[in-house]
């Protein structure tokens, strides 16, 4: 039953510190622009690669980015081809970035991030949409979070 002390809320899934070196970003879902509930028209189904720094979307004030919606499956590598995959169910969304959620929070501009060595990676249900609130109106209403029952399934397994 859907709580009405909790109105919205960022995301639904996890979030994992992955150790240095793990630079390369696969997925099969929507790309190779970002994507969120509310943002998601201007990207195609596919497979697509790049460095977890390519995945960086730089906003007019620092905020949560670069997340890809309806993925099957994605992977983050080493130049070794060892890493990390997850493959979930149903669909996932999943970002990787060399920055912290709490450095992004507390950032007012690009001057303020501080890039970390590791990769900060989320495997999502569902997460918050971004609305134009740097210069504008928040999200509408019908993308929202709301507490309300849902079920999330993945598989992390090791790229050897």
């Amino acid at each position: 039953t859907p709580s009405p002390d909790i109105a919205s809320f960022p995301c639904v899934g996890y979030l994992m510190s992955v150790a240095p070196g793990y630079d390369k970003f696969s997925w099969y879902g929507l790309g190779p622009v970002e994507s969120y509930r509310d943002r998601r028209d201007g990207a195609r189904l596919g497979r697509f690669t790049g460095s977890v720094d390519e995945q960086f979307t730089h906003h007019t004030y620092p905020q949560e980015n670069g997340n890809k919606m309806d993925c099957r499956e994605a992977s983050l590598t080493a130049a070794s081809g060892k890493g990390l995959k997850v493959c979930g169910a149903p669909l996932f969304e999943t970002s990787a970035m060399h920055y912290t959620l709490e450095n992004l929070t507390k950032a007012d501009n690009d001057k303020d991030l501080l890039r970390t060595e590791g990769v900060s990676w989320a495997i999502n249900s569902c997460s918050y949409p971004l609305g134009n609130r740097s210069c504008g109106p928040p999200p509408l209403p019908e993308y929202v979070l709301t507490a309300e029952p849902l079920s999330f399934t993945f598989i992390l397994s090791a790229l050897k």
